[in-house]
């Protein structure tokens, strides 16, 4: 696979449309990005954008009113005496078509997406040591520590997922040293997650999972590692640790 169709097919290959691909391409695309650093590199700062972006859209609110437009309309159509079957099918057809084209109205409008918000994610992820990165999560209300124990400087992105139905800190990691190895840190309080309960698999057969517990340190929280099958971990140590 060359760099040009692995970066089409990455850009399939986000959570929303990875349906889309099969399961060849999908090992297609992570044989080519274990072994070229500039498309898996690409690929996570185009996830970055897009998630930023995703953001973004969503501070674009929904026009006032909408929602009891529809329902007037709809209550308009359905004070009827005693009406026929005939009469109720194309009153509904009737009010069906009105309430999808008063959602098609609003949604054909232009959408102001609001390029301060945009850039104001991508430029707020600029930490590069652990103390900074807590208290990046702790704005956005997520409590977590970032584990020393790990080389920052191979840390790529860091954002707010959710797992088995949480909002969670995500940290990716990613390295060159002889192959590419791409690793998700996941951090999981022990309040909320049981060990048990944690899952044996991630994305299929494409990383290897890994539980790293300290319980001195850091005894409240399992680390869950998500890394590229087969990879190098040991340059994600921090020297000198």
């Amino acid at each position: 696979m060359d760099c040009s169709n692995a970066r089409l097919l990455g850009t399939l290959s986000g959570s929303r449309n990875q349906a889309e691909l099969d399961a060849e391409e999908l090992q297609a695309l992570e044989n080519h990005l274990q072994t070229c650093p500039v498309c898996a590199s690409h690929l996570i700062g185009e996830r970055a954008f897009d998630e930023a972006v995703a953001k973004a859209i969503r501070e674009v609110p929904i026009p006032a009113g909408l929602a009891q437009k529809i329902h007037q309309k709809l209550g308009n159509h359905t004070k009827h005496r005693r009406p026929s079957w005939q009469a109720l099918l194309a009153a509904g057809g009737l009010a069906a078509c009105m309430a999808i084209g008063l959602v098609s109205y609003w949604w054909m409008q232009p959408t102001y997406l609001n390029p301060t918000l945009v850039l104001a994610e991508l430029d707020d992820k600029v930490a590069n040591e652990p103390e900074e990165i807590e208290a990046w999560f702790a704005q956005r209300g997520i409590s977590m520590v970032a584990p020393v124990q790990f080389n920052y400087s191979l840390l790529r992105n860091y954002d707010v997922v959710s797992f088995q139905g949480r909002q969670v800190a995500r940290l990716t990691f990613m390295h060159a040293e002889g192959s590419v190895t791409l690793a998700y840190l996941f951090v999981l309080p022990k309040a909320q997650f049981r060990d048990d309960d944690l899952p044996n698999q991630f994305d299929g057969r494409n990383y290897d999972l890994q539980k790293i517990f300290y319980p001195r340190e850091i005894p409240d929280i399992v680390y869950l590692l998500a890394y590229s099958k087969g990879g190098n971990l040991e340059p994600l140590r921090r020297p000198g640790i």
